[in-house]
This record gives structure tokens, C-alpha cells and sequence, in this order.
């Protein structure tokens, strides 16, 4: 999984455990967390809806971002089958910006 240039590094599509994997190494090469808050869970059948805030600091440039976002898991068998996530992708690119 390679983003587009000028994108999210840790953006895009990851469809198997490697690809999943680097998803998390891109955010810890790229942020510090600051802060994670999960503020509300719903939860029907097979799905489970996460609604949440995050801050951010970017390594690279120190700016930060908080941005609200919703995440959207499908599981079975015990398994993650799928995940969406759901943010404000405008304030990540902000801080990803050098001044």
C-alpha cells in the first residue's frame, strides 16, 4: 500500500495483515498521540460503530490537529472482516503542511 503523493501516509485501502501492519507503523513514524477518546459505542448484529476525538501531533512538522471521527467495524468468527473510518481529512493534510 503506497498513499498518493501528497496524501495521508497512513491513508488508503489495506486489504491484508501486511498492509494493516505498515497502517500502524506510518502512524507511529508520523504521529504522537496526544490524545484518544472514544465517546459513544453502538453495536447491532455483526457491526460496531465507535464515535470518537482524536489530537495529533505530527512528527515532521509539530503542528497538531484534533478532529472528530467515527469508526465502523464488521466482525466475525471472532474476526475483523472490515473497518471504515470516518474523519476530517482537510486538518490532517493542514498539519501534515510545513509552514
Amino acid at each position: 500500500m503506497h498513499p498518493q503523493p501528497g496524501g495521508i501516509p497512513w491513508g488508503g485501502r489495506r486489504r491484508n495483515h501486511e498492509e494493516i501492519t505498515g497502517f500502524f507503523v506510518a502512524l507511529a513514524e508520523h504521529l504522537d498521540i496526544e490524545g484518544f477518546e472514544v465517546q459513544e459505542l453502538l453495536a447491532r448484529g455483526d457491526t460496531v460503530v465507535v464515535f470518537g476525538r482524536e489530537r495529533m501531533r505530527v512528527k515532521s512538522t509539530g503542528r497538531t490537529y484534533e478532529t472528530d471521527w467515527v469508526h465502523a467495524w464488521t466482525l466475525r468468527g471472532g474476526s475483523v472482516v472490515a473497518f471504515r473510518e470516518y474523519t476530517d481529512t482537510a486538518a490532517i493534510l493542514d498539519a501534515l503542511r510545513p509552514r
